[in-house]
């Protein structure tokens, strides 16, 4: 079974994560991808823009944001911020806009939705380092 199809197992209900959080992690994989892709290619200095998937809870959008790799590693330090297109924001008190960068927002999930980030990334790195 390839990396991903496992992710995927691994985050269907019955994970601890929310639905729409767990989306955000598996696209900010997906951006982790990219942006290692991009640095080993043609880039390895990271200055250059990185087109990323945008991580909102949309299930749908494939809108594109444009960030430097520096950009993206700052906002992925904590697992409960992610970057969104601009007017991609949730207005239902689940996140707050804590930066904007040229082409995006950088978020922050709260409560309930902060605690999920946090099981969904912990979820993504243990696939991911083959342990369980």
């Amino acid at each position: 079974m390839d990396q991903q199809r496992q992710l995927d197992v691994r985050l269907e209900p019955g994970g601890r994560a929310g639905g729409a959080v767990r989306h955000q992690a598996l696209v900010r994989e997906v951006n982790v991808q990219i942006v290692r892709l991009q640095l080993r290619n043609g880039d390895p200095g990271g200055r250059a823009l990185v087109g990323l998937v945008c991580e909102c809870g949309d299930a749908a959008c494939l809108a594109r944001i444009d960030v430097t790799p520096a950009a993206f590693d700052a906002a992925r330090l904590d697992p409960t911020t992610f970057l969104v297109s601009l007017g991609h924001e949730l207005r239902d008190g689940t996140e707050i806009v804590v930066a904007r960068e040229a082409a995006c927002l950088v978020v922050r999930k709260r409560g309930q939705a902060a605690d999920d980030a946090v099981d969904a990334a912990a979820e993504i790195d243990v696939r991911r380092d083959g342990t369980h």
